[in-house]
């Protein structure tokens, strides 16, 4: 099928999954949940995202964030216990993390926290207004 502009904002339903292409180009997935507040339906966009933003994110993108995502929708036809389904696909080209500025600095203040040694988390304290520099959009 053809491929199309998509634009939508939703949450992910998990963290990302990232592995590396046989190239060494990082690929990150995640699926991305759209409500429709009209009609109570919802909508699951596979996502991928490519190359240094994957790398970037990756610790972002964990289950319950607010995203936008734009990027080329398609769809995927399989099959499943010989029946015929349909998934949609964004390769995505732009993300950005929603929500509030503390939640997201408090979101990379842990990411840094947990990338620390044990002996470094007793000597060091990570000061929320110096993460401005540190947040990747």
């Amino acid at each position: 099928m053809g491929i199309m502009d998509v634009k939508t904002i939703g949450n992910l339903t998990d963290d990302c999954r990232v592995r590396q292409t046989n190239d060494g180009t990082t690929v990150a997935n995640f699926t991305v949940c759209y409500n429709n507040r009209k009609t109570q339906e919802r909508l699951f966009l596979q996502c991928s995202l490519w190359g240094n933003l994957a790398s970037a994110l990756q610790s972002y993108l964990k289950k319950g964030t607010q995203v936008f995502v734009e990027g080329e929708l398609s769809v995927r036809e399989y099959e499943h216990n010989d029946e015929k389904r349909w998934s949609l696909e964004c390769r995505t080209r732009t993300i950005q993390l929603l929500g509030s500025k503390e939640a997201i600095r408090n979101d990379v203040a842990q990411t840094q926290a947990n990338r620390m040694d044990n002996a470094d988390k007793e000597n060091s304290k990570t000061d929320l207004n110096d993460l401005d520099d540190e947040i990747p959009f």
